[in-house]
């Protein structure tokens, strides 16, 4: 993708040798493969890999699951935070897998912390208190411990995301004397307006659209108020 990490990366430097671990681009690269993993933190040990940035699925974690949304997979305290005993097969491997490469993460985090290599890693902002994240796993929580990680939000809009899309960052050794990171947070700083679920009419003031459900708003004043406006079919669903 012409606008990827990737990309950006190598703009900066064409000398600059850049892997990507993702199984939308390549099923051969999947961290959830013993193989892989090995040989990726093979190579994190003998530092073949100086940098690296981390953004593990979170659809397990996600903060949409809670409310009117779907129903939360885990907890956000206690054991059950590895995997609840009360899941269907499906929601057990989804659980399975997510946690798996979650932990996989904070193992390559405190992998770097040790190497002294650096890192940055994104998962949603847990907006609400309950909000569930895998920040809040054992293992994250140690890497959380390390006073040289710097924790970060920045909301997405502020670079062109289509919704607000609070991100929280771990940055590790990112930055330089002359250009240093700062932990002051980047939020939203759009005004907010007036939108609309077509189908419902549901309406909200908000800077941007909002990312539950299966139909996205559009802004109020686009909408005929003549017209009967269907529900998406599951196509359209994201």
């Amino acid at each position: 993708h012409r606008h990827s990490l990737a990309n950006f990366i190598l703009a900066l430097d064409a000398r600059a040798h850049v892997a990507v671990f993702d199984t939308c681009i390549c099923h051969d690269l999947d961290l959830a493969d013993d193989w892989v993993w090995q040989n990726y933190m093979s190579a994190l040990r003998r530092r073949t890999i100086s940098a690296a940035h981390y953004g593990p699925p979170c659809a397990t974690f996600s903060a949409s699951r809670r409310g009117d949304g779907p129903q939360p997979l885990i907890p956000r305290e206690g054991p059950g935070r590895y995997g609840l005993p009360n899941l269907s097969i499906a929601d057990k491997e989804k659980v399975r897998l997510g946690t798996l490469l979650a932990l996989r993460t904070a193992e390559a985090l405190l992998q770097h912390l040790i190497l002294a290599t650096p890192f940055v890693f994104e998962t949603p902002w847990p907006l609400a208190e309950e909000a569930i994240s895998m920040i809040h796993l054992d293992e994250f929580q140690k890497v959380l411990e390390d006073p040289r990680v710097l924790v970060k939000r920045v909301d997405q809009c502020r670079f062109g995301a289509r919704t607000t899309k609070p991100t929280l960052l771990l940055l590790f050794l990112v930055g330089s004397p002359a250009a240093e990171v700062s932990a002051d947070p980047l939020l939203c700083c759009h005004a907010p307006r007036s939108w609309a679920v077509p189908s419902t009419r549901q309406t909200r003031s908000l800077p941007h659209p909002w990312l539950r459900g299966k139909e996205w708003p559009v802004p109020t004043e686009t909408l005929d108020p003549l017209v009967t406006y269907p529900p998406p079919s599951s196509s359209n669903a994201f």
